[in-house]
């Protein structure tokens, strides 16, 4: 078996279904399996998770010969909230640039992590710019003005659930390569396209303009913004 560089999976995690897809490079789906669970409860069972990877990780590698080393995990839980933060800047009657979004973005989520120490940031969206008090729904690049703001949504979960999610996968060897909130991408959805795995696909390739992007880049010869946010890319 080789490593999976031409597949995507993905799996879907409610209290009451689990689902898991493969894509492959084609964006095809060449595995999909799903499981309702027949108990009543309201908290997620991850032993029920773990029933349910047992029966699939096997089966999918086998029949894509590869090996699945990273996972899309898309979370359908209560667990996971959203919180808004406004942050401004005044300048000098300046020239608006990427320099200026990226470091008010990286204050931001630094303000973000200091405040909620027990959190993962999932989700980082843009609602608005403001220009002079002037509001925009996408980025006014290369205008002059004295103060800019941003308002800001963070889409959160707790670091003990996602704990939880790594310590199983690891199990497998398996590592997640991004969480994504099945509420958001939900509201990405309509009737011409109504299939949430796809959607997750458009959202990982930029769909959403004024989504944020972490990158974990090497820092070496970079500007620190230049590689901290794939935001302008």
């Amino acid at each position: 078996m080789v490593n999976n560089f031409s597949n995507k999976t993905y799996l879907f995690v409610s209290k009451k279904k689990f689902i898991i897809v493969v894509y492959n490079n084609e964006n095809k789906v060449v595995y999909k399996n799903e499981k309702l669970k027949s108990e009543k409860t309201d908290k997620l069972e991850f032993k029920f998770l773990k029933e349910f990877l047992n029966r699939n990780i096997f089966e999918i590698e086998k029949k894509i010969n590869q090996f699945i080393k990273n996972i899309f995990l898309i979370i359908d839980l209560d667990d996971i909230y959203s919180i808004e933060l406004s942050i401004k800047n005044k300048l000098d009657n300046v020239l608006l640039d990427n320099n200026s979004i990226n470091s008010l973005l990286a204050e931001a989520k630094n303000s973000c992590d200091k405040t909620l120490e027990n959190v993962n940031v999932i989700h980082m969206i843009i609602d608005r710019f403001y220009l002079d008090d002037k509001c925009y729904e996408v980025f006014p690049n290369q205008q002059n003005c004295k103060t800019f703001s941003i308002d800001l949504s963070f889409i959160c979960i707790s670091k003990n659930i996602l704990k939880d999610f790594y310590k199983i996968l690891s199990e497998y060897q398996i590592s997640i390569e991004k969480v994504l909130s099945k509420r958001y991408l939900s509201s990405f959805l309509d009737e011409k396209d109504s299939d949430l795995f796809f959607t997750a696909q458009k959202i990982l390739n930029g769909l959403n303009k004024n989504e944020v992007f972490l990158t974990n880049k090497s820092l070496k010869n970079k500007g620190f913004f230049e590689k901290f946010f794939n935001f302008f890319n």
